[in-house]
C-alpha cells in the first residue's frame, strides 16, 4: 500500500523507486490504463478499511506504480486518520474534485473514475 518507507532520521524518509501514474499513463494501454484507475480505487477503499482518508485524492501525484505493477501511496504526508472524514469523502465524492480528475487524468479515463 505504501512506498516502502524507512524514517532514516527525523526529518528523512526513502522509499523504493516507482513510477508517476502520469507517466505510467503515457506508457500503457488503455485497458491498462482503466485497470491502474481501478487498483487506485481498491487502493483507496483498502485504506478506508483501517481508517486512512487521503486529504486530496490527488492520484496522478500522491499515487504511484511500483516495480511489481501495483498502486501505491507514496505521499503519505497527506493522509488523515478519522473514520467520520472517510465517510464524508465518500458520501461527498471527495475524489472528482481532485486536480488529478480535473487536470491530470487523460479525459479517455474519466468515465472509468465516473463509475467508482
Amino acid at each position: 500500500m505504501l512506498g516502502n518507507p524507512v524514517f532514516e532520521t527525523e526529518t528523512t524518509c526513502t522509499q523504493i523507486k516507482v513510477e508517476p501514474l502520469t507517466v505510467a499513463f503515457e506508457k500503457r494501454t488503455l485497458t491498462q490504463n482503466k485497470q491502474l484507475i481501478e487498483d487506485f480505487a481498491k487502493l483507496i477503499v483498502r485504506l478506508w478499511h483501517f481508517g486512512i482518508a487521503d486529504t486530496t485524492y490527488n492520484c496522478a501525484v500522491n499515487y504511484r506504480v511500483d516495480a511489481a505493477g501495483k498502486v501505491i501511496l507514496l505521499d503519505f504526508g497527506e493522509v488523515r486518520f478519522a473514520n467520520q472524514a472517510v465517510r464524508t469523502d465518500i458520501a461527498t465524492k471527495k475524489w472528482f474534485r481532485s486536480h488529478s480528475y480535473r487536470k491530470a487524468i487523460p479525459e479517455t479515463l474519466n468515465h472509468v473514475m465516473q463509475k467508482l
